[in-house]
C-alpha cells in the first residue's frame, strides 16, 4: 500500500469515526453543539448586517449531516484513487461504503439517549456523500487539465 493511500485511508476512517461519534452523543449534548453553532452563525450574519433569524437548529443539524458526508465522499474518492484494483471493484467498494455508513450511523442513533433514527437523514447523508465524490472528481479533472496546460 502506497504512503498516500495509507494517509487517505487513515483520514477516511478517522472521519467516519467522527461521524459515528456525533451519532453516539446523547440528545442534550448534540442539541448543545447545534445551539452553539446556530448562535455562532447567527452572530456572523449580524456582523455583516444580515438577519439570521430564519436559521434554526434543525437547519444546522441537516447542514451538519450533509457536510459530514460531503467530507466522507471527498475522502473516499481520494482513498480509491490510490487503490490498486480494477474500476468495477472500486465502484462496488465505494458504493458499499456510501450506502453502509449512513445506515450504520442512523442505527447507532437508536441506542443513544434521546436520539432517533430518521430515514430522511440517510437520504441527506447519501446526497452529501455523492456531492463529495463529485466535487473530488471535478477537482481532479480541473487540476489534471491545469497540469497539462503547464
Amino acid at each position: 500500500m502506497e504512503k498516500k493511500q495509507k494517509i487517505w485511508l487513515v483520514i477516511l476512517i478517522g472521519w467516519i469515526m467522527v461521524i459515528f461519534g456525533h451519532s453516539m452523543a446523547p440528545s442534550d449534548r448534540s442539541s448543545a453543539e447545534s445551539s452553539f453553532v446556530l448562535y455562532t452563525v447567527q452572530e456572523c450574519f449580524d456582523v455583516v448586517g444580515v438577519s439570521g433569524t430564519w436559521l434554526t437548529e434543525t437547519i444546522i443539524r441537516k447542514m451538519a449531516h450533509f457536510a459530514e458526508y460531503t467530507g466522507m465522499g471527498f475522502f473516499l474518492y481520494q482513498n480509491f484513487r490510490y487503490l490498486k484494483t480494477d474500476r468495477i471493484t472500486k465502484i462496488l467498494a465505494g458504493g458499499l461504503t456510501v450506502l453502509a455508513v449512513p445506515f450504520i450511523d442512523e442505527t447507532i442513533q437508536l441506542f443513544a439517549e434521546g436520539r432517533a433514527s430518521m430515514i430522511q437523514d440517510v437520504w441527506l447523508d447519501l446526497s452529501g456523500a455523492f456531492t463529495g465524490l463529485a466535487a473530488a472528481a471535478l477537482l481532479e479533472l480541473v487540476f489534471r487539465r491545469m497540469r497539462r496546460r503547464n
